[in-house]
């Protein structure tokens, strides 16, 4: 503080000799008379001054410090109060922004999620403007770059100026919600740290009023009075120096034309006042156009893909569980994804509600309608009625916004359900503007005032429901939406006799099933209508009609016995056809679009369908018969290729036209289940590859090749038949009879020893061979005993003693005659055949002579069998049936004879799956692949080695119906 010392010493050359050499000249004559006064006086001077310049000196240094001092307290003072204002107005931000934005919707629960709860980033992408899509619903274009979110593009090192443009609902305030949010939460390492998020709709009047507002002033009457004023030029401060992001929204949402251009000129204004800041502004397209911002980067807010929708409904779920129990443990969290995942399975079983999901206002709706209202689709009525009236007027009442027409909401949705009715009647889906207009200009001209049809065309257009899908030719955003109003219309102005007339016409099935879900509206006319007219699209709209409502009981029984009739053995078969062409429309009247443009029905082929599928046909049934009765409708698993194949030409042959059903590709089977979510088990899907090729499965869960069977698998389901059954004891008493009869016929020469000794190793190792085994033996070696006790005495008495713990330990039933019989162990099945069994017996006997584990088991009679570890079978079940046929024909035995038997009513699907004796097929057929190898006959061992792995694969199939076959359907 104070002079430096160069001034400080001028500052005294001045007071010792300027004043006194001033006061000289102006004192000239007073010093001429009285000279000796004025020496005194200057005396006097300089002796003051040398005083005062001592007194100075002395007390500079502690002056310094204590103005220095008072000036940092004072910066000190200000620079908290700036600190106070700073953190009061982040806890503002951050508190005003938390909840989820709910304003205008007519159904919503009582807790509110936080918006950092169920947040799913919808994606930005830049575009032209004029590329912008306009309605609620758009599609999400495939050659479009991926989705990148908002802070991408802001907090750069240059300042940008972006234009957020999408249609209503699409998320546009909420990006902005949650871009200041976690701007105000987070503020280190932020280049504008200071976020600030403006409704223009709630500034414009003082914009327009004054176009010379300034953005600080704006900005200090926009900030609601706080605990803590704000500090002088504090916000001018932050904007000069760019520390600020700016969030304008809402452009659209000022009603007239040229006061948008006004406030879209001010915002221009303030950028070039304050260009080191970010600027982002969000605006439908259509409010855009003619406001634009001179500069700015257009960025497209993309509607929900998918995943997003996925993420959004879990994220929302378990949000809304945790608020409505005040939990937070795992039974929680598997509630809240039990409720997403019936929501997102009821949805892929509604395309045309699914459609809707792209828009997250209308996300939120349903995912609302659902929680609180119960399921859907079957308040798919009540939805539509509430997206039009949120989309008309409720949100635009909710944000206190200025109409752009002076009509009524009510009125609104009047004019367009009559708008609705006209084109359902005239048969288009759009109109051309003209036309529209015209049609609309009788019921304006009733309302009171002086609409203009442009107008209320404009109001309509910018608020989604409507939009230009050519130049100058509009339609609804969704057709549904359409065929609602057109609903409500029927109901307001008695015009049922309408539906009543065209039961036999498709187009108004729809619209029929909306007005029949409109309260208060009786089903019979319609229904008696459908009976009366006895077509298969009237019956078909007729079951429809009846699901779920109130009706006449004569009517109900009616249709009972019409639908029960088609499934009694002795049914008409024209009777049996229509019926299922019923049904056919019935189950396939929900289909989803894939990016191909093709559709696919998302619900499988039912039970109740394809019953009459085999009853007309005499297909073979399915591998695992349905639970329930023939007409209830079950999902059916099991089907074959062929099943697949016959099935899809048979439903094609019921409504000959231009619909053509066929199997999905892979690519469409994926999209379907991506569709789907994480709703239902994992299913496989048969899926179509070129026009000449047999159908491919693909399993939802993109496990191995389900009809692959590895000599891995092999070996351990032999191995588990060996565990099982009785399969070894049956092969060494094999072992046991063949030495006995060798012994018997008169083989008592040099190798009698050496037979006998085998013999009694493998008696002694043997337990548990059947009682009447045991006796066969005793009666068969009596004879021979005497022979053997001369040849060796001690020999012999350990072989009676063999046959004594034999018949011991001998198990008094024989529960495995069966697959004796099928393996040709029984006394008689192999005459002179033995020999080969003598060769496969050695399964049954280690190296050692001991019996085998059930390993060694496996792996020898899969060697014997030509099977190596590293087989890999791709079986087709539809050719199994010849495969079996044409090898059991090269090898013409006892054992491929009753191996035959065995298999053809497995492969025909005779026999039911549960009661199948599988190690009696297996084993079997790899003892005669074992066979044809020794015999030379190649291919007959393969096609046993083939069989053995079918067997395999079966088996597997019975024990899980996750690998079961389900069919979907696809068309053009």
């Amino acid at each position: 503080m104070g002079l430096p010392p160069s001034g400080r010493a001028l500052a005294g050359v001045l007071a010792m000799v300027g004043i006194p050499a001033l006061a000289a000249v102006r004192l000239k004559e007073f010093a001429i008379a009285h000279p000796v006064a004025a020496v005194a006086l200057v005396v006097a001077y300089e002796t003051l001054l040398g005083i005062g310049t001592l007194l100075v000196r002395a007390m500079s240094k502690p002056m310094d410090r204590r103005l220095d001092q008072l000036g940092d307290a004072f910066d000190a003072a200000l620079s908290r109060q700036a600190a106070r204002y700073r953190r009061r107005y982040r806890a503002y931000v951050r508190a005003s922004l938390r909840q989820l934005d709910s304003k205008g919707l007519a159904t919503i629960g009582p807790f509110s999620p936080e918006l950092g709860e169920v947040y799913v980033d919808v994606g930005l992408t830049p575009r032209a403007p004029g590329e912008v899509p306009t309605g609620a619903l758009t599609e999400d274009p495939a050659h479009l770059p991926p989705r990148r979110a908002l802070s991408d593009f802001v907090d750069r090192e240059r300042p940008v100026v972006l234009a957020l443009l999408g249609g209503p609902g699409s998320g546009k305030t909420t990006v902005l919600r949650r871009m200041a949010y976690q701007a105000a939460a987070v503020r280190r390492g932020r280049r504008r740290s200071t976020p600030v998020m403006l409704a223009l709709r709630d500034h414009a009047p003082a914009i327009i009023e004054d176009p010379a507002l300034t953005l600080p002033t704006l900005l200090r009457t926009a900030m609601p009075d706080r605990e803590v004023a704000e500090p002088a030029g504090w916000w001018a401060r932050k904007l000069r120096d760019g520390d600020c992001l700016i969030l304008l929204d809402g452009l659209d949402e000022i009603a007239r034309a040229e006061d948008r251009t006004a406030v879209s000129c001010w915002i221009e204004q303030q950028i070039s006042v304050y260009p080191r800041n970010d600027y982002v502004v969000t605006s439908r397209p259509l409010g855009y156009e003619t406001a634009r911002i001179t500069g700015a980067d257009v960025l497209w807010v993309r509607p929900f893909n998918d995943g997003q929708v996925t993420l959004f409904l879990r994220n929302w779920y378990l949000a809304t569980e945790r608020r409505a129990t005040g939990g937070t443990g795992p039974d929680v969290t598997l509630r809240a994804e039990q409720h997403a995942a019936d929501l997102l399975e009821r949805l892929a079983a509604a395309p045309a509600l699914y459609d809707l999901t792209v828009n997250p206002l209308l996300l939120t709706m349903i995912a609302n309608v659902h929680r609180y209202r119960g399921a859907l689709p079957g308040s798919r009525a009540e939805l539509y009625g509430e997206i039009c009236q949120v989309m008309l007027y409720r949100r635009q009442e909710a944000k206190k916004l200025q109409p752009t027409v002076d009509i009524p909401g009510a009125d609104k949705e009047t004019l367009l359900a009559h708008l609705a009715y006209t084109m359902m009647s005239r048969r288009v889906r759009d109109l051309p503007r003209e036309a529209l207009l015209a049609a609309l200009q009788p019921r304006l001209a009733r309302l009171p005032g002086d609409v203009a049809g442009e107008d209320f065309l404009t109001d309509v257009a910018n608020n989604g429901l409507l939009v230009e899908r050519e130049h100058q030719v509009y339609a609804f955003a969704h057709h549904t939406f359409g065929e609602y109003l057109a609903a409500r219309h029927i109901v307001t102005g008695n015009h049922a006799r309408t539906l009543i007339r065209n039961v036999d016409d498709t187009w108004w099935r729809e619209t029929t099933l909306l007005y029949l879900a409109l309260p208060g509206v009786d089903a019979d006319p319609i229904v008696r209508a459908c009976l009366r007219a006895g077509s298969h699209p009237a019956l078909a709209l007729a079951f429809a009609a009846a699901a779920g409502r109130p009706l006449a009981p004569d009517l109900r029984q009616q249709l009972d016995d019409t639908h029960l009739l088609a499934f009694r053995p002795d049914a008409d078969p024209a009777h049996r056809r229509l019926i299922a062409g019923v049904l056919a429309t019935e189950s396939l009247s929900q289909w989803i679009a894939t990016p191909t443009g093709s559709h696919v029905c998302p619900q499988p082929v039912t039970t109740h369908l394809y019953t009459l599928f085999l009853r007309d046909t005499g297909n073979p049934p399915l591998e695992v018969p349905p639970a329930a009765p023939p007409a209830r409708a079950e999902i059916v698993i099991s089907a074959w290729a062929g099943d697949a194949r016959a099935f899809t030409a048979w439903l094609n042959s019921l409504n000959p036209g231009p619909i053509v059903y066929r199997l999905p590709t892979e690519e469409e089977a994926r999209f379907v289940s991506a569709k789907s979510g994480s709703a239902g088990p994992p299913r496989a899907v048969w899926t179509m590859r070129e026009p000449d090729h047999p159908p491919a499965v693909w399993h939802s869960d993109d496990r191995s090749p389900v009809h692959t069977v590895t000599g891995a698998e092999l070996h351990r389901a032999v191995a588990a038949d060996a565990q099982a059954t009785d399969v070894l004891t049956q092969l060494r008493w094999t072992r046991i009879r063949t030495l006995a009869i060798a012994l018997t016929r008169g083989c008592l020469g040099d190798d009698t020893l050496a037979l006998i000794r085998d013999l009694d190793r493998v008696l002694a190792h043997s337990g548990g061979l059947f009682v009447d085994h045991v006796r066969d033996l005793e009666r068969t070696l009596g004879p021979v005993l005497p022979h053997v006790h001369v040849l060796d005495a001690n020999l012999a008495l350990d072989l009676a003693a063999s046959l004594r713990l034999a018949r011991t330990h001998g198990i008094a039933h024989d529960h495995e005659r069966t697959l004796g019989y099928a393996l040709g162990l029984d006394a008689g099945a192999g005459g002179d055949g033995l020999a080969t069994w003598h060769v496969l017996a050695k399964a049954a006997i280690a190296p050692d002579g001991t019996p085998s584990g059930t390993d060694h088991f496996a792996r020898s009679l899969l060697e014997q069998a030509g099977l190596p570890g590293t087989a890999r079978f791709d079986v087709d079940l539809d050719v199994l049936s010849k495969t079996a046929r044409d090898a059991c024909a090269q090898l013409p035995t006892p054992v491929a004879q009753r191996f035959a038997e065995a298999m053809t009513p497995v492969l025909d699907r005779r026999s039911a799956s549960v009661g199948i004796r599988w190690a009696a097929l297996r084993l079997p057929a790899l003892v005669l692949a074992a066979e044809a190898n020794h015999l030379d006959l190649p291919e007959a061992a393969t096609g046993f080695r083939q069989l053995a792995a079918g067997i395999t694969l079966l088996q597997q199939r019975a024990d899980d119906h996750s690998r079961l076959e389900t069919i979907l359907l696809a068309r053009a």
